[in-house]
């Protein structure tokens, strides 16, 4: 994994898995507001800088071959729906 980019994945139903990317911060913060986020992943209250913290890390673990987190999303480049991730 440490030695090629993050894969973008074609999904059956029209959407695709592409890597994080610091455009979607606000997304990604903005989803850790709901109610039913907060019960089933505990994410905390994330602001805008600490969502792109976290896209970074995620990028960073990739590198480093210790999870694979993924974007849900429209394809070519459509902002996120949704999260998916393999972890050791």
């Amino acid at each position: 994994m440490s030695q090629t980019d993050q894969p973008v994945f074609a999904l059956a139903n029209g959407l695709e898995l592409r890597p994080w990317c610091l455009d979607d911060a606000k997304v990604l913060a903005d989803s850790c507001q709901d109610a039913d986020v907060q019960h089933w992943n505990r994410p905390g209250q994330l602001s805008l800088d600490d969502a792109r913290d976290r896209i970074v890390r995620w990028e960073k673990r990739w590198r480093t071959e210790n999870a694979a987190i993924w974007a849900i999303a429209e394809p070519g480049g459509g902002s996120p729906v949704g999260l998916i991730g393999l972890l050791p």
